[in-house]
């Protein structure tokens, strides 16, 4: 087994987060990060004890000029895992046109809304957020405002049915793990767009304050949510109980 895998599979049991025989549908943009996950989750299902494992690739109908390269090279990888390959086409920007939102919020709702289709009531989603991602989401909502609960950042398991199965894990670990396993992987453009605060966030506001205050104010900043995930469950459990 890959020490990529063996984390993976010690954060998953740690945190609890397949339940045996719990159908999983894991959301497959066909990036790197989403790749790893989907190939980590098929080579850990036995160990893991997952019953049937989906593959969606969802088209926001934003890139058309990307997204069938996306798609059949996630359909590939689905073949080759054994795994239901379904698509779900959304249409993003006329439901941010229609709801008010911004297209990255009507992205992301169009997105879930369309996974939990799939998975349905009783599924699992599996979605490839990972450590990095935790510590733009934690300045992301500094800079919105936020409370305890929003400090604390994406959690392993929303108790909604998604979960994170890499929050564990770095994008260098994920970028190792590809390379290791020689997966191949698309590019998304939109990642490189300024428009976009999470964009800004990775590519400017982090990079500052790595070079100006701290070499590793990524993972500071993950402990800092962990921490806060921490106080803030005792916090909720002991309001609860009062």
């Amino acid at each position: 087994m890959h020490l990529f895998e063996k984390k993976m599979l010690r954060f998953c049991r740690g945190h609890s987060l397949f339940p045996r025989g719990a159908g999983v549908t894991a959301a497959v943009s066909g990036g790197a990060d989403s790749v790893a996950m989907l190939a980590a989750l098929a080579g850990l299902r036995d160990e893991l004890g997952l019953g049937r494992l989906g593959v969606v690739y969802v088209d926001h109908g934003l890139r058309p000029e990307e997204t069938p390269a996306e798609r059949e090279l996630v359909a590939a990888l689905a073949f080759r895992f054994s795994c239901l390959f379904i698509v779900e086409e959304v249409d993003a920007r006329g439901h941010g046109e229609r709801e008010g939102l911004s297209l990255e919020a009507a992205a992301r709702e169009q997105r879930y809304a369309a996974l939990a289709r799939v998975a349905g009531e009783d599924g699992i989603i599996a979605v490839a957020h990972h450590g990095d991602d935790q510590a733009e989401e934690l300045l992301i909502r500094l800079i919105r405002g936020t409370g305890l609960a929003g400090l604390a950042g994406m959690l392993p398991d929303n108790r909604l049915g998604v979960v994170r199965p890499l929050l564990g894990h770095t994008r260098a670990e994920i970028d190792a793990y590809i390379k290791e396993r020689g997966l191949s992987y698309c590019h998304d453009s939109s990642n490189a767009d300024s428009t976009f605060l999470r964009n800004r966030v990775r590519h400017e506001l982090l990079p500052f304050l790595g070079e100006r205050f701290n070499p590793a104010i990524s993972g500071a900043l993950r402990r800092a949510a962990a921490i806060i995930a921490v106080e803030d469950d005792f916090v909720r459990r002991q309001s609860d109980t009062a």
